[in-house]
């Protein structure tokens, strides 16, 4: 499911399970997870059934004090070759604080046909943020993030290519596939 196993340094919520006639439903209230870099709170609902994939629903809100960990955390199962490595190398540090909603099923994720809702917007700081490799990269970055499923924005965006400052720049992914 991702890259490598993920390390905890603190885990707490109410999990409860049990058994209906499409699966076994899950409810986790009040989750608070800590990572030696972050941390994020979360509620799940999840239905999984045995024929299909499961439908989730996750709301949560996470910050990360070092954005070279979102590599650890992307669904690498979900994404193609050539998005993950993008966003792998894309943010090698800087902070974020985050929200996101997670509704449909798995399988159709990032919902390009509306299935589910996939929406993620973050308060990034601090960033450096390498459009590609041999490009100068965009150093202290600050922005407001956003992924509306395929998509991807930033708005707001000040920081300095080299000796440039930028400053309210604006850009945008529509379709992670292309």
């Amino acid at each position: 499911m991702w890259a490598a196993p993920i390390t905890l340094t603190r885990a707490s919520g109410r999990l409860n399970a049990r058994s209906v006639p499409l699966g076994v439903q899950l409810a986790l209230d009040d989750a608070l997870l800590g990572h030696q870099q972050g941390s994020a709170a979360l509620r799940l609902r999840a239905l999984l059934r045995p024929s299909d994939t499961p439908l989730v629903d996750l709301a949560g809100q996470v910050s990360l004090a070092d954005l070279g960990l979102i590599r650890e955390f992307l669904p690498v199962y979900r994404l193609k070759p050539k998005p993950l490595a993008w966003l792998q190398e894309a943010f090698p540090s800087g902070s974020a604080e985050a929200r996101l909603q997670l509704t449909g099923p798995l399988k159709g994720f990032p919902y390009r046909e509306g299935q589910g809702l996939f929406e993620a917007e973050a308060n990034v700081q601090g960033a450096r943020f390498v459009f590609a490799p041999g490009w100068q990269p965009l150093e202290e970055l600050s922005a407001q993030v956003r992924f509306s499923g395929p998509s991807l924005s930033v708005s707001g965006a000040q920081g300095r290519i080299g000796s440039t400052e930028v400053r309210e720049g604006e850009s945008w992914i529509s379709d992670f596939r292309t």
